[in-house]
């Protein structure tokens, strides 16, 4: 009998499983569909996260940070955002909240990584991968979970199997979804000017290009840069399909010739893009997190930023149940970190949905507004300092754990 079994070997899986042992005495079982062994970088694929400073936080916590600092991390030390219609740009910058970095740039691979060496050095988590979740059954003591390798008991299911999460549907679990009207190209970039550190955002709405918000984030490389294009998904498939000559110079031309010359030095990667969300995070025994939960835009760089907040929550209310002798299964301790998260999750898909509207319309009077209001902006430095707070995911979580 477990007392907790997390279902999904992704990142957010991983951090809430090394999150449990670490503060809790609680038995725990992780359930992957995937082995959970180390990909070596030249096998890895373009993706990279923004990690915001409340994440640094939590990984510095568990004790991963160290070895992801020895491989490498892109500092994003400012943030210039263009609006390519205008040439009207908004500078944010690390001296406005005295910080060393307003976000760090982790290859997707380096972070799973060094959480699964974490993981294997913990002997309270029982490593089942690769397994795969079918179903559970209730009993009147616990739930029974159901896989192709076998069948295992649990106080608690975690869901954190990602956007299309199993759990979730054998939940019959409520969702609210919709299309962006967006998918995600994905690639990684040599560029001739160094980045200097800055993350670059161009609201993409020029006549004859793809129209949508790319995004350029600085890698460890001066003169290396991960990007992330959301245009419809046609536009999509024919950047997908050009000669790779072709799509550097719709690449530099998009970018404003910020960094000159562009060449591709990864594959590219087409991603469908979908807001969604429970509409509960729970049931009986049963609790969802990360993409399992909500799914949001790229535009801003939240989404696993926002999943690791909840493992980080979740973790927090279950043992602070455990060590005041509450039941950490029940419905009441489920509810105060669906109502912790949710709010804050909700937040953020407002906002993003709400800045994708404005930079990717063409009605003439929005354009306008977006020029006048990029001018205040860079006037008032009480807003910009604001704006930088909540980028840096100060309001996501409070940290730490105890």
């Amino acid at each position: 009998m477990y007392d907790v079994t997390i279902v999904g070997g992704g990142i957010v899986g991983l951090l809430h499983a090394v999150l449990l042992a670490q503060h809790t005495p609680l038995n725990i079982a992780l359930l992957s569909q995937q082995p959970l062994t180390v990909m070596p970088a030249e096998l890895a694929g373009p993706s990279v996260y923004a990690i915001v400073p409340s994440t640094q936080r939590i990984l510095r916590d568990v004790g991963v940070w160290p070895e992801l600092l020895q491989q490498g991390l892109g500092l994003i030390k400012d943030m210039l955002i263009w609006d390519t219609v205008n040439h009207s740009k908004l500078l944010l910058t690390r001296q406005e909240v005295n910080v060393r970095a307003l976000a760090y740039v982790v290859a997707a691979h380096a972070l799973r990584n060094c959480l699964i060496q974490r993981l294997h050095c913990l002997a309270q988590v029982t490593i089942l991968a690769p397994w795969h979740f079918l179903a559970w059954q209730e009993t009147a003591t616990h739930l029974v979970i159901e896989c192709q390798e076998g069948s295992i008991n649990t106080q608690l299911l975690v869901g954190a199997d990602g956007a299309e999460s199993a759990v979730r549907h054998h939940g019959q679990f409520k969702v609210v979804k919709r299309g962006y009207g967006h998918s995600a190209l994905i690639t990684q970039v040599a560029t001739t000017v160094p980045h200097r550190h800055c993350a670059q955002q161009f609201f993409v709405n020029n006549t004859g290009l793809p129209v949508g918000p790319l995004a350029f984030l600085p890698l460890a490389d001066a003169k290396l840069a991960a990007i992330v294009w959301s245009v419809v998904p046609d536009q999509a498939q024919r950047l997908l399909s050009l000669p790779t000559e072709a799509l550097q110079e719709i690449l530099e031309r998009a970018s404003l010739q910020q960094f000159a010359a562009l060449r591709i030095v990864k594959p590219l990667q087409v991603l469908p893009l979908y807001e969604r969300r429970v509409v509960k995070y729970y049931r009986d025994r049963v609790v969802l997190l990360g993409d399992a939960a909500h799914t949001v835009h790229p535009l801003a760089g939240q989404g696993l930023n926002l999943g690791i907040a909840d493992a980080a929550f979740l973790a927090k209310v279950l043992g602070n149940a455990v060590r005041q002798g509450r039941c950490f299964y029940n419905s009441q301790t489920l509810a105060a970190y669906e109502h912790e998260r949710r709010a804050k999750n909700e937040l953020m898909l407002k906002a993003i949905g709400f800045i994708k509207i404005i930079f990717t319309t063409k009605v003439p009077g929005i354009s306008c507004w977006r020029r006048q209001g990029w001018h205040m902006l860079n006037r008032l430095p009480l807003m910009k300092k604001i704006m930088v707070r909540y980028a840096m995911g100060d309001k996501l979580l409070s940290w730490p754990i105890r």
